[in-house]
């Protein structure tokens, strides 16, 4: 797993950057392939903001936003929407739901 930080309007904070790479560590779990992660945060309006993107070498991407008073809850909010799309994505596999973009209309007898 790859991870990129990127800190916008603020200073980066050891402290912070450690909260992101063992929360992100998780993510890892979902994943066979390789997956580059990128973190962005920083402040906005007086409040933190967190873009989480994720992207697989097996063509999958996710983004999950969020903004919070405090950067720690910004990050973790964020997390749990990527989490949800994963899941959400493989229990789609696992019902073996047909995508329509991928439904091969060729196929078909009219």
């Amino acid at each position: 797993m790859k991870l990129k930080i990127s800190y916008r309007h603020m200073d980066a904070s050891p402290a912070l950057g450690e909260y992101i790479k063992s929360i992100t560590s998780s993510l890892g779990k979902y994943f066979q392939s390789r997956v580059d992660i990128h973190v962005k945060i920083g402040v906005e309006g007086g409040k933190f903001f967190c873009d989480i993107t994720a992207h697989t070498n097996d063509h999958h991407f996710y983004h999950s936003h969020d903004k919070e008073l405090t950067a720690h809850k910004a990050v973790s909010f964020a997390l749990k929407k990527i989490e949800k799309q994963i899941k959400k994505e493989a229990r789609k596999k696992v019902r073996g739901h047909i995508d329509i973009k991928d439904y091969n209309y060729s196929s078909e007898s009219a």
